[in-house]
């Protein structure tokens, strides 16, 4: 058996061998959290340049050695013999080069930084795999166009675009080092250098806050980073100097970042920012550790090795084109993530593989990356995902009752940070599928759309959004909420915020919680302390058809054949109310949008309001067998043998 078959078996034994990474099945009261990210970014001084020097080789590199080297070419050329999953892998990486050779290269006038990225890599891998030169030709021609750029368009306080025209030109430039010429690989070099590396030490080195990807922590900072890391590496045998300063200062800008992955892996601009963000910073890992074998320390606690299920317990699981749990301002589709897969060989998380291949199994896009970093798994890995996750530095909990099937019962539910990067005020806020169907549904995200009257989002506000709201009014941008329970037991998963900050002032005390129970009953219950005739306007948004059941008590909702029914439980002296969820031109509508709402004015200080959803048309009887018990004895529930 050749070494790199071993290498692999190796992989997927370790990943088969240690679950442990993952929360066990337990239900338990947490501590709340304060919400911080990012900090203060101080450049690298000239010793610690120098120290950054001293420690790091800069010989030359036998090339390629970017994350793409001999021993992954190796490999991947033996596994598409004998794996299946790699043979497809491989033939949809051929059919899409095959298919860029037939595409004009973009010119210096519409060439876009993030297409040219995807491209080139696609393309060099294919000539490293395939020793096609056409492949290598195509590749260079994106280069070329690179180099005759005028610059590589950094914008005045970000960076993202320069950094992914950086990384693309850095990969290029190594992948394909062999077929390009002399004076071509200089030219590319000096690009390198002079239109991203050296835009970026001036940024680095200003040391300024409007430079906020240096500081904030956040997705533009593991974006801009990773890119300046690849540009750095690529050329470090010819400008050690250069790249030892970006090396140095993005050391200690993404020390920054990695805190932000803090208690838990949770992200706090959630699903699709962490695809982005999350994604660049392990490829930008996995360069410094293919190149220079260390990753400069920046993951010494560990973060990494908790945030894979974030994004598989966020992103769910269904067929290309549906929707992942899209909170805030975040892309609403589920994107593979082939990171996973080196997430999965790292930390010994055979699920995490297990995952990302069953997305695309589902129908998901194949990247490049998927390639170089596949591990081998099984349907039982599948299995052993946890079905409920806790992430308590973003505040959400997620819950469904299987991973077998693209049809779960599921929820997603949040505090949070209401200030937070790509949030808006929606702590409280839920979502709800079932049998395919996506029945409370977040309204999606503002990006090229115009704000409805008076300059405003609807989708941006609290009533835009599946939560409470206290005297009809907007929840504070400065409020935040902790999760404070959760149980990720099968058969009783749920979590808890404390809210209380959202509600402006006009309550003491908010709490809501939402759990999925034997696996496919929901439970949404607030509980809060107010003024007497205090009002409360519960909000849920849908774009099923909704026809009220007996005295308004209930509400049968359908929806491609389907159907689930919504009751109100408690107090018995609501009722519901159906109307259009109708948003004001020019934002843009959401065909069919419906709003189901219940409105309660209390005439006591303590209350609350119990709300249960069943898959299926049912009797407002069937809702009897629901257990109705105060949000504090939640947990003690849970954990009743």
């Amino acid at each position: 058996m050749t070494t790199a078959i071993v290498a692999g078996l190796a992989m997927q034994s370790a990943a088969q061998s240690s679950l442990s990474n993952f929360a066990a099945n337990s239900a338990s009261t947490l501590s709340p959290v304060s919400f911080t990210w990012g900090g203060t970014f101080v450049p690298a001084n000239s010793g610690e340049v120098t120290a950054m020097g001293q420690m790091l080789p800069f010989g030359a590199p036998v090339r390629p050695h970017l994350t793409l080297n001999a021993q992954r070419i190796t490999r991947i050329n033996q596994l598409k013999n004998t794996d299946a999953t790699m043979q497809t892998y491989y033939a949809g990486l051929i059919d899409h080069v095959d298919w860029l050779l037939l595409q004009p290269v973009y010119t210096v006038q519409n060439v876009d930084s993030r297409m040219s990225e995807e491209r080139i890599t696609a393309l060099a891998l294919a000539y490293r795999l395939t020793n096609n030169t056409a492949y290598a030709e195509k590749a260079r021609q994106y280069l070329s166009t690179l180099v005759a750029m005028p610059d590589w368009r950094a914008e005045a306080t970000v960076l993202h675009v320069l950094a992914e025209f950086t990384s693309a030109a850095a990969i290029g430039y190594d992948w394909i080092y062999d077929y390009l010429t002399p004076s071509e690989r200089t030219a590319l070099r000096n690009a390198i250098v002079n239109k991203g590396l050296n835009v970026a030490l001036a940024r680095y080195r200003s040391g300024s806050t409007q430079q906020w990807w240096t500081w904030s922590g956040l997705n533009i900072a593991m974006v801009c980073n990773s890119g300046f890391i690849t540009g750095a590496l690529a050329i470090r045998d010819t400008d050690p100097s250069v790249s030892s300063e970006v090396l140095a200062h993005a050391q200690k800008s993404l020390a920054l970042a990695m805190a932000s992955l803090n208690n838990d892996g949770g992200w706090i601009e959630h699903h699709g920012y962490w695809v982005y963000g999350v994604g660049r910073l392990i490829r930008g890992f996995d360069m410094l550790e293919t190149s220079l074998g260390t990753d400069l320390g920046l993951d010494a606690g560990g973060f990494l090795s908790k945030t894979g299920l974030y994004k598989v317990l966020a992103g769910g699981r269904g067929p290309r084109g549906t929707a992942c749990f899209d909170f805030g301002n975040t892309y609403p589709l589920n994107e593979g993530a082939p990171e996973l897969y080196w997430l999965a060989s790292k930390f010994g998380q055979a699920p995490l593989a297990a995952y990302q291949k069953t997305l695309h199994q589902d129908g998901q896009l194949i990247k490049p990356w998927d390639l170089i970093w596949y591990v081998p798994s099984t349907s039982g890995d599948l299995a052993n995902l946890p079905k409920a996750g806790v992430f308590r530095n973003n505040a959400q909990f997620f819950a469904r009752n299987s991973w077998s099937t693209v049809e779960p019962n599921a929820i997603a539910f949040k505090g949070g940070d209401n200030k937070a990067n790509h949030n808006q005020p929606d702590i409280g806020h839920f979502l709800y599928e079932s049998q395919g169907v996506r029945w409370f549904l977040d309204l999606g995200r503002t990006a090229d759309q115009q704000p409805g009257p008076g300059g405003k989002f609807y989708r941006n506000s609290t009533l835009g959004h599946n939560t409470l709201r206290f005297n009809e009014g907007e929840q504070p941008s400065t409020a935040q909420a902790s999760m404070i329970a959760f149980s990720n037991r099968d058969a009783n998963q749920f979590g808890i915020i404390d809210g209380t900050q959202a509600t402006g002032g006009a309550a003491a005390l908010w709490k809501r919680g939402v759990a999925l129970r034997g696996g496919s009953t929901v439970v949404v219950q607030d509980e809060w302390t107010a003024a007497p005739r205090t009002r409360v306007d519960w909000t849920a948004y849908t774009t099923a058809t909704l026809e009220p059941g007996p005295g308004r008590k209930s509400v049968y909702m359908t929806k491609d054949g389907k159907t689930v029914t919504v009751a109100i439980l408690y107090p018995p002296t609501v009722s519901f109310q159906v109307s259009s969820g109708y948003i004001k031109a020019p934002e843009s509508p959401i065909p069919g949008l419906k709003k189901v709402t219940l409105m309660y004015r209390p005439t006591t200080i303590w209350n609350r309001m119990v709300v249960a959803i069943m898959p299926g048309r049912r009797a407002l009887s069937d809702f009897n067998s629901v257990r109705q018990s105060f949000l504090d004895d939640w947990v003690n529930e849970a954990n009743l043998p």
